[in-house]
């Protein structure tokens, strides 16, 4: 495959800017229907976001108290080791 020229490279670059141009600014805006808009509920996201931290909240708990827990009985287990060997 023969490499580019320099002007096939200037003609190229100017293509790919000329297409990003056109990407950032449409033409023509879209409408926005307003069925979208109302199909859009604010309380039942925050009831699931409430029952969701909820969740989270309690398993958080768990494994902390599980965390502690095995915490203590390592510690107490090297300690009973240490004293008496």
């Amino acid at each position: 495959m023969p490499r580019k020229t320099k002007k096939q490279k200037i003609v190229s670059d100017y293509r790919r800017r000329l297409t990003e141009l056109e990407f950032r600014s449409p033409s023509s805006p879209r409408p926005v229907r307003e069925a979208q808009i109302a199909a859009k509920p604010t309380e039942s996201k925050k009831e699931v976001n409430e029952a969701y931290l909820s969740e989270n909240k309690r398993v958080i708990a768990r494994d902390l108290r599980k965390t502690v827990f095995w915490s203590i009985v390592a510690i107490s287990l090297e300690g009973v080791l240490y004293f008496v060997t």
